[in-house]
């Protein structure tokens, strides 16, 4: 995880935030505490709580490197904007059991401008990818959060529940 800053516009490289994996028979937690918290792309693992505290803003990292390119979706066979593959969601899950996403009215920032600026002035290079994405998951609870500039789908469940 990135240091706070007191900026969106932070001079540090981003750093992936990334949960331990949980001991047997119980769930891990991520615990991000009050700040701003610069990342790329991470991914969830089962039997997990995401949690932010009230003043803790996760900062999705305007390079499109920090947003990995994976297949399109099965179901549309092509991204959204392009054919073929598409950026990876800020926080991405597939293959997921008993997921929550939650917080004390923490937020969740996409920064997404820059993505919608590359889409009108067509220059992206693949499809701009969600805020968070669960693929074929089960349990999955997101509540008492505030998701904000999405460069596509502010949450984006597919073939989950």
């Amino acid at each position: 995880m990135a240091s706070p800053s007191e900026s969106a516009d932070l001079p540090l490289p981003p750093a992936p935030l990334q949960p331990s994996p949980p001991p047997a028979r119980s769930g891990a937690e991520l615990f991000v505490p009050a700040g701003k918290w610069l990342t790329d792309s991470f991914n969830l693992i089962s039997h997990l709580t995401l949690s932010l505290d009230k003043d803790a803003v996760i900062i999705g990292s305007m390079d499109s490197k920090c947003r990995p390119v994976i297949d399109p979706l099965p179901s549309f066979g092509r991204g959204r904007e392009l054919p073929g593959a598409r950026h990876k969601a800020l926080i991405f899950g597939s293959n997921l059991t008993d997921v929550v996403i939650t917080g004390a009215n923490g937020t969740i920032d996409g920064q997404g401008a820059i993505w919608w600026e590359r889409f009108q002035n067509h220059t992206l290079d693949y499809t701009s990818p969600h805020l968070v994405e669960m693929m074929y998951s089960t349990e999955i609870v997101i509540s008492n959060l505030t998701f904000v500039n999405s460069p596509f789908w502010a949450i984006h469940p597919v073939h989950s529940r």
